[in-house]
């Protein structure tokens, strides 16, 4: 098993372990000394500012005729997960008030987030009362992969490590270069806490959104004019 699965097993099996201790019905626990370190696997992103308006520009000049795509790959730069953004469904869309839900998501909960007036223009082009905002054009279905508009993507920025996943940290890096708090940060992203912070602040997912999308829209201003 690779070490993150390795550690999720163990986060299931030391408390039942635990509990067995405590009832007498093992005399030790087998897990006490088995430790799982994980690789870091954190990706570096510098000059973060640049680089956000770089893939935007890309997104935009690639897909300038083609709205759903556009969409799709500009909901990962507000912070979305690929599964997010992949089965979000059109009646969990408030166009009136501009906002949009995300259920089921990572973290159990449901999240609610602003929703940008660039992708709302581009979703009104293509828009339906209810199912799947972005379905596979062959099933209508849940999309599978995205694997070769995302080629197209890098090809045409050129960044081969360019990912749904890697624009969450682009973002992020983008956000914290211009001084916006990690609380904030970790809202805009889904995070259900930020370390032992979550003890004392509980995150407001449309605040941070809306903060979020505030200080994107600067930088996209500043590349128009």
């Amino acid at each position: 098993l690779s070490p993150r699965t390795q550690k999720s097993v163990l986060e299931v099996l030391k408390p039942m372990f635990k509990f067995a201790l405590q009832n007498k019905m093992i005399k030790e626990v087998p897990t006490t000394f088995i430790n799982v370190k994980i690789p870091n696997q954190k990706k570096i992103v510098t000059n973060a500012t640049e680089l956000f308006k770089r893939v935007h520009q890309g997104i935009i000049t690639l897909y300038k005729d083609d709205p759903f795509y556009q969409a799709l790959f500009l909901f990962g730069f507000t912070g979305r997960r690929k599964s997010e953004i992949l089965n979000l469904r059109w009646e969990n869309i408030d166009f009136t008030k501009d906002y949009y839900w995300i259920t089921n998501t990572k973290n159990n909960d449901n999240q609610r987030y602003p929703l940008p007036s660039n992708i709302k223009t581009l979703l009104e082009q293509f828009k339906e009362i209810q199912g799947l905002v972005f379905p596979s054009p062959t099933t209508g279905k849940t999309i599978q992969n995205i694997d070769r508009q995302m080629r197209h993507l890098k090809a045409h920025t050129g960044i081969d490590n360019l990912s749904l996943h890697y624009m969450r940290n682009i973002l992020v890096s983008m956000l914290s270069e211009q001084q916006i708090e990690a609380i904030t940060m970790s809202g805009i992203l889904g995070h259900k806490d930020v370390n032992t912070i979550n003890k004392y602040l509980s995150i407001n997912h449309f605040k941070s959104g809306t903060e979020g999308l505030k200080t994107i829209d600067k930088i996209i201003d500043v590349e128009v004019e």
